[in-house]
């Protein structure tokens, strides 16, 4: 990566900006920088996505210097923001990581089910059924522990809540990000990497980064 044309490009393009798309800009590039993904199916991401869109070369040579790579995928009009160096690494949980996993296998067992462009929407009753199907516990994950697990998930635009966490009856909406934050095309990949982490202490740390 020539980061000397990055910057030099970044300039160029910047100095064109009016006042009003340069604070659209640095409140849009930080907005990524802290959620890492931006979904275009999220009411309050959406204009911004589309912002991304028409200027990907200002916001790719911006992030470009700081060893950052922005990727749009149009189909699900998703922006993934990616650390080529693994700067703020984000180390999960097993927990956190199993629940990750699960929400990217009921997303593709969902997907198939609906056209491209409708909202995969599941319970959270669902979600703790798939929990208790792997055998991870032998009682239900406590509400404090799942709550605080699925607002990390929500911090970085995987998903989002309808309703309180702890009811059955409230409702999760799952974000085609999750498609780029766990990278498997199969679901007997993702089953098979469940099965590899084991019943071991809750707290251990996986080694796994929703922005990579």
């Amino acid at each position: 990566m020539d980061k000397s044309r990055s910057a030099q490009q970044f300039a160029k393009n910047y100095a064109r900006l009016t006042e009003t798309e340069r604070t659209e800009f640095s409140r849009i590039a930080n907005k990524l920088l802290s959620s890492s993904f931006l979904c275009g199916q999220k009411d309050n991401d959406r204009e911004d996505y589309y912002s991304i869109e028409r200027m990907t070369s200002l916001y790719r040579d911006y992030f470009a210097i700081t060893d950052y790579e922005v990727i749009v995928h149009p189909t699900e009009k998703v922006v993934q923001l990616k650390s080529l160096e693994h700067y703020n690494h984000l180390n999960l949980k097993l927990n956190e990581s199993v629940l990750l996993l699960l929400l990217r296998k009921l997303y593709a067992q969902k997907a198939k089910e609906i056209s491209l462009h409708e909202n995969i929407v599941i319970s959270v009753e669902e979600l703790h059924f798939e929990i208790e199907e792997i055998g991870w516990f032998t009682k239900r994950m406590n509400k404090t522990d799942f709550r605080n697990i699925l607002r990390i998930l929500k911090r970085f635009n995987l998903i989002e809540n309808i309703g309180e966490l702890e009811r059955d009856e409230s409702m999760l909406i799952l974000y085609p990000s999750l498609l780029y934050a766990v990278p498997y095309e199969e679901i007997s990949e993702i089953d098979k990497l469940i099965r590899s982490y084991g019943r071991e202490d809750a707290n251990e740390i996986i080694d796994e980064d929703p922005a990579d």
